[in-house]
């Protein structure tokens, strides 16, 4: 959603962002890649996704009796018809190696 940021850095220092709500269901076909998750939009985006990569991806589960929501991934690829995305645990095991908790 790159043309829908509001990039105002040089006069008043804002740099805004949009938040795009885009509900999924996973794919039967999977990539090889064990590491992604191949998802498709319910409905076909009317925008262009140029932009979402490296944002985060949730996913909302029925558990413990009510809905709960997790942090499913970071999209690393995204078209009106499809996403792909990096699952959780590769990003949070990178995240361990690289930082000293």
């Amino acid at each position: 959603m790159t043309a829908a940021q509001e990039y105002d850095l040089y006069e008043n220092n804002r740099l805004g962002s949009r938040r795009l709500h885009v509900p999924c269901l996973p794919q039967e076909e999977q990539p090889s890649d064990n590491a992604l998750l191949r998802v498709k939009p319910t409905q076909p985006l009317k925008v262009s996704p140029d932009g979402m990569s490296g944002g985060p991806a949730f996913a909302i589960q029925y558990a413990e009796g009510g809905p709960r929501a997790y942090f499913a991934g970071i999209i690393v690829r995204g078209g009106q018809d499809e996403f792909y995305v990096l699952k959780s645990g590769v990003v949070m095991a990178f995240l361990d190696r690289i930082l000293p908790w």
